[in-house]
């Protein structure tokens, strides 16, 4: 309504048609402005169809869905920047919408990963740092990166995984978990060579244990070594959608204090294993399935076994802990003060045996091959730098798929 017309006075239809003309003016220019800022972004759509865009940030570069709040934050600050002032939001709606369409039809077709990533023989870990730095580990060891050659997001509950150090032992993990034997030692550090194999599978690690075993403090030093995640433990799902969704937002799940693993959930664990995915209905629509294709490494715990079905068991390690009496019990606070000091050593043991996995897997040859033959195959090839003897893993394998 033009200025005449909220006083209360005559007004001329052509003076209002002009003055509506002149803020739609406004408002386009405001939509293109937008629009021009993400040319500064490479824009990409992934191969399930989602609009990306990578784009600078200070000292580094970042890669966010174009439809997320932080890609739509960046146009707003790059908009201020030129106008001093902020944009509608139904400027920015419209120029995302441009934006997203540019990206599907437009640009080119490339994946986006989360925490773990393989590519041209190489395995890429996003740190998830502030610097968005990444660890590139090849056959003949590993650095920090700041630009890879992959993309990977970042989701709302990560965490920031430190800088790797050299010269640490796998054994420097041995304090911090509360195992009995060397076999059960062996199961747990071979799942976290296995977790970072970009291309699986992931055997699924069961910790069993009566009260007071430290089963979940066992789990939040595993996951703080893979997946550093700002929630590390979950409760178990209610159902497929839920578990995908945590899929989709975490590279390892750790659900804690399990009695009970219902039948499609072990199912579901299953795929998540070894690959495989569902689809359900897109909410708020009737005839549009959504996709979720996923593996992961996955960590359960209870004081009972709970994957008890066949086709789980034969996808799991399973390591019991035993009870910690009153005299060998530490301050919690004393055990994660020496275990955030230990574990950037213990993360360059593990890149290690990564890096040695990479050196040796094609020259691997077992002689059982047992379900998971591709996790067993590659912790053997890792064998050397773990200092293990060869063949350490498949008896600690064997015997506990037993």
């Amino acid at each position: 309504m033009s200025a005449a017309a909220q006083a209360g006075e005559e007004t001329d239809p052509e003076d209002e048609c002009r003055e509506l003309s002149e803020v739609l003016k406004a408002f386009l220019a405001d939509v293109d402005l937008l629009v021009h800022h993400a040319e500064d972004a490479e824009l990409f759509h992934t191969p399930d169809g989602k609009p990306h865009a990578t784009f600078q940030v200070d000292e580094h570069e970042e890669t966010w869905p174009v439809e997320s709040r932080r890609f739509e934050l960046y146009l707003r600050k790059r908009y201020f920047e030129d106008k001093g002032g902020a944009p509608k939001a139904q400027a920015v709606k419209d120029a995302v919408e441009t934006i997203s369409a540019r990206a599907m039809f437009g640009c080119s077709e490339k994946p986006v990963f989360l925490r773990v990533a393989g590519h041209n023989g190489a395995v890429y870990v996003d740190l998830c740092n502030d610097a968005w730095e990444v660890v590139e580990i090849t056959a003949q060891g590993y650095t920090v990166m700041a630009k890879p050659p992959v993309a990977f997001v970042r989701r709302s509950n990560t965490a920031p995984l430190p800088y790797p150090v050299a010269g640490g032992n796998i054994e420097d993990l041995r304090s911090f978990l509360n195992v009995e034997t060397d076999e059960d030692f062996r199961l747990i550090a071979s799942w976290l060579v296995g977790a970072f194999n970009a291309g699986g599978p992931y055997p699924v690690l069961e910790l069993n244990g009566q009260q007071g075993s430290a089963k979940s403090t066992t789990v939040r030093v595993l996951v703080s070594l893979v997946d550093p995640a700002v929630v590390p433990l979950r409760a178990p799902p209610r159902e497929e959608r839920d578990l995908a969704v945590a899929a989709s937002g975490s590279w390892c799940l750790a659900f804690d204090n399990l009695s009970y693993l219902p039948g499609w959930l072990s199912d579901a664990l299953c795929r998540l294993s070894t690959g495989g995915g569902f689809g359900t209905r897109t909410l708020y629509t009737d005839d549009q399935e959504t996709l979720f294709d996923f593996k992961r490494p996955v960590i359960l715990n209870g004081i009972n076994q709970v994957g008890l079905r066949g086709d789980l068991q034969e996808r799991s390690l399973i390591v019991q802990l035993p009870p910690i009496f009153s005299a060998g019990r530490r301050r919690e606070r004393e055990f994660w003060a020496h275990f955030e000091a230990t574990r950037p050593q213990i993360l360059g043991a593990l890149f290690d045996a990564v890096s040695g996995a990479l050196r040796s897997v094609d020259n691997v040859s077992l002689e059982e091959s047992p379900r998971m033959a591709d996790f067993a195959a590659w912790v053997t090839a890792a064998e050397g730098a773990l200092g293990w003897e060869t063949g350490a893993f498949m008896a600690a394998y064997a015997e506990n798929r037993e």
